[in-house]
């Protein structure tokens, strides 16, 4: 028995230690989005169906012996795909689509390792339930998903701060060798000290059990509860990718921020299968009722929240809808002759799931509407199988007039019938109001027209058309990233070129060409190359005879920009838009020579999420190798609640450069936002003429900076958000203009569920 228990607990650990180490050397190669990650995250769903699928036409054609005989042989050829260190060559070149380029990868990468290991839940399982019958099997499952759940963890406490990725991959390599040696040695003697097990392979109606001589007679499941099981499967799975979107799209895609809803997951899955009792119906479905309003306001407030009450938030709505899913999948589970088909079926519907969010959601939704179907399935799916059963359960009892309890129970369950007509018209309550702030969230103002709508897996793009005050004229056009706004236009001809938004002539990109120019000599251009499009605005900043160079991972961005903006076209500069990741491109790039640029600007941002592969030691030692010798290197750094201007002073100081400081405030009038930018050169010439215009590195580190700040410096093989948090913000947010906002939006959200006309929104802008 301690052998299947340390087999079980093992696979576990390296299954669930791999996803977060090839993540991270998957990310940076597909841009760093939060549907990388997903990707990720179907790709080992399906893996573990198919191991489920394997496992389960194992037990039931092959005998045990033959059995153990091909999972020896399967483990003695995945050995021979270690280390798990993606290739070079397939790295992407851009156009090559995402979803695909990343399963590919991991196909190549991890395949048959990842296969092999997560067949080894259930067939250890079934193992020994033949083997050692007198021993409950489900707790197995429940050691299984504690390793899991010990190895998320642990990787971003243990492992990812202390090892560089490639130490990472070995050590996880000699784990899985040691694994692998196990797993043979435990199934051997199994089989070799239990010869009664060597019976016939199927799904058997009978269960032997080496200690009686009595065989138990057991129903196979039929097709309904099958496809019971799916559901209940389908839906929390779908609701962690959702939620996992939800928060990354907005702050980064980390690991913290992928394993926290994934251990949340796992942590249902703990309890429901080896503490049962502790699913309460009367308080988890109730939460998980009351999630529906919470997700609710917290849709309709979007990112105004500060950053610990959205991850706070979305995480208690995860948490309470996987408890009532499993909980419920848990109390309906098969007897253990059936318990492959059940994982089979388990694992059916977090593929589905997985499938929904990652590739279905993106092609028929043009915004995360996903997380607002999960949430209802979830709840939907939860309350009508607890309601069925507890009808049969209840009619299938004796109300003859000789029981004298009849009457009592039937009164009893009579008042549990109107509860669950309560209950489910606040089901449907609470589900209409995830779908009106979803459209509120959408909602368009009589001035407003939206031009363009998209979704792709870098995001959502809208592009809306501005009507004057008098509804007559087109005034302006915006582009928004999700719900960020990154850049618009004034439409009129004698306005269309000015530099506006956050690229504004008192911004730090604008003094990074103004002071620049002033050292040129006659005749003498710029060469700029610059990451991230948006609208093309800082293309107004080129003269004739400049050459800016736009990196774009976003195909669709290009599109927009040329259709309903005139940046492009109206420069005198020579423009050229290059679409991939940049830092892949500029990769290549190297090889062919550098491109000394005079600018580089750093603004590839996506919604409001940091692209943290593009704030690397590595990274900036590749831009520094692209840039003149009178080169400045421009970050936008603007945040709501993340400090990045230590990261990036840091990086600036291990690279021998100075960096400087720039940020400017909102000029509505003018269209102008307010902005942030850190503008970092070598060049000693440049340096007095960048601090003029400068704040003042010191004063910036004695009123915003902790002493964990200081001397944070992000690498490829680490990079946490942990330390950069403006914890201040957030209080201050919660202390003064945030309960403004925060009751505004909760009077807005009951007049939206009562009523009554909803007030004007203010525009939310930032970056």
């Amino acid at each position: 028995m301690i052998r299947y228990m340390i087999t079980i607990f093992l696979s576990a650990f390296l299954l669930f230690q791999v996803q977060p180490i090839i993540g991270r050397f998957v990310l940076p190669w597909f841009g760093g989005s939060a549907s990388v990650w997903n990707t990720c995250m179907l790709f080992f769903q399906i893996a573990l169906l198919l191991g489920y699928c394997y496992s389960h036409l194992s037990i039931k054609f092959l005998k045990p012996r033959q059995q153990w005989f091909v999972h020896v042989v399967l483990l003695g050829i995945s050995v021979f795909f270690l280390p798990i260190r993606p290739a070079e060559f397939l790295k992407p070149d851009g156009s090559t689509d995402m979803t695909i380029g990343v399963l590919l990868l991991l196909t190549v990468s991890i395949g048959l390792p990842f296969l092999v290991l997560s067949t080894t839940g259930p067939l250890i399982q079934a193992w020994q339930s033949r083997t050692h019958s007198n021993y409950p099997t489900y707790p197995l499952f429940a050691l299984s998903n504690t390793g899991s759940l010990i190895a998320l963890f642990s990787y971003p406490f243990l492992f990812e701060p202390y090892l560089k990725l490639g130490d990472q991959s070995t050590i996880w390599s000699i784990g899985y060798i040691l694994f692998a040696g196990i797993c043979s040695y435990s199934g051997w003697q199994v089989f070799r000290r239990y010869p009664e097990a060597e019976i016939s392979g199927g799904d058997s109606t009978t269960v032997a059990s080496p200690s009686k001589e009595t065989k138990e007679v057991i129903t196979k499941p039929g097709i309904a509860s099958c496809l019971i099981w799916i559901l209940l499967s389908a839906a929390p799975s779908a609701m962690l990718l959702a939620t996992t979107n939800q928060m990354c799209q907005e702050v980064a895609s980390v690991p913290f921020l992928w394993i926290l809803p994934l251990s949340l997951y796992l942590i249902t899955f703990i309890v429901c299968f080896a503490v049962p009792y502790v699913y309460l119906r009367p308080i988890f479905l109730p939460l998980m009722l009351l999630s529906l309003f919470v997700a609710s306001y917290l849709i309709l407030t979007g990112v105004k929240v500060p950053l610990p009450l959205q991850v706070g938030g979305y995480s208690t709505i995860l948490f309470a809808c996987c408890m009532s899913c499993h909980g419920e999948l848990s109390n309906i589970k098969p007897h253990t002759s059936s318990l492959t088909l059940f994982y089979l079926m388990v694992s059916i519907g977090g593929a589905l799931g997985g499938i929904f969010v990652a590739i279905i959601a993106p092609n028929i939704f043009v915004t995360y509407l996903e997380f607002h179907y999960s949430l209802a399935a979830c709840a939907i799916l939860s309350s009508v199988v607890f309601i069925l059963g507890s009808f049969v359960r209840f009619f299938s009892r004796d109300f003859s007039a000789e029981n004298s309890k009849g009457a009592l129970t039937l009164f009893i369950g009579l008042g549990l019938f109107f509860c669950w007509i309560a209950t489910g018209m606040f089901l449907i309550v609470g589900t209409q109001s995830v779908f009106w702030a979803h459209q509120k969230d959408n909602e368009i103002e009589e001035r407003e027209k939206i031009l363009h709508k998209s979704r792709n897996a870098y995001g959502t793009l809208t592009a809306s058309s501005w009507r004057s005050k008098d509804l007559k004229t087109e005034h302006s056009r915006y582009l928004y990233n999700g719900r960020i706004k990154h850049g618009n236009q004034y439409v009129d001809p004698r306005w269309s070129r000015e530099a506006v938004s956050y690229y504004s002539p008192q911004s730090g990109v604008g003094a990074a060409f103004t002071k620049l120019r002033t050292l040129l000599k006659a005749n003498d251009s710029l060469k700029v190359g610059v990451i991230g499009l948006g609208t093309g605005t800082i293309a107004t900043w080129g003269l004739e005879g400049d050459e800016i160079v736009f990196y774009e991972i976003n195909p669709e961005v290009e599109d927009v920009a040329r259709k309903h903006f005139t940046y492009l076209a109206e420069t005198d500069a020579d423009t050229k838009v290059v679409i991939g990741d940049a830092r892949i491109q500029l990769e290549h790039e190297l090889k062919k020579g550098s491109n000394q640029y005079d600018i580089i600007v750093v603004d590839a941002f996506t919604s409001d999420a940091i692209p943290i592969h593009l704030l690397t030691k590595e990274c900036f030692e590749i831009y520094m190798k692209h840039m003149s010798d009178r080169g400045i290197l421009a970050i936008h750094i603007s945040n709501r609640y993340l400090e990045l201007s230590p990261i990036v002073y840091n990086l600036a100081k291990d690279a021998g450069c100075e960096s400087f400081h720039v940020s400017n405030g909102d000029d509505d009038a003018n269209m102008v936002d307010a902005a942030s930018w850190v503008l970092v050169t070598k060049n000693k010439t440049v340096m007095p003429l960048l601090e003029s215009v400068a704040d003042d590195w010191e004063q910036i580190k004695t009123d915003h900076w902790t002493p964990q700040m200081e001397n944070i410096l992000w690498t490829d093989d680490f990079a946490s958000l942990t330390n950069i948090i403006d914890w201040e913000a957030s209080r201050e947010f919660l202390k003064g203009d945030g309960k403004k906002t925060l009751g505004k939006e909760f009077r807005k959200f009951k007049q939206m569920l009562f009523g009554g006309k909803i007030e004007e929104e203010d525009e939310e802008s930032g970056d």
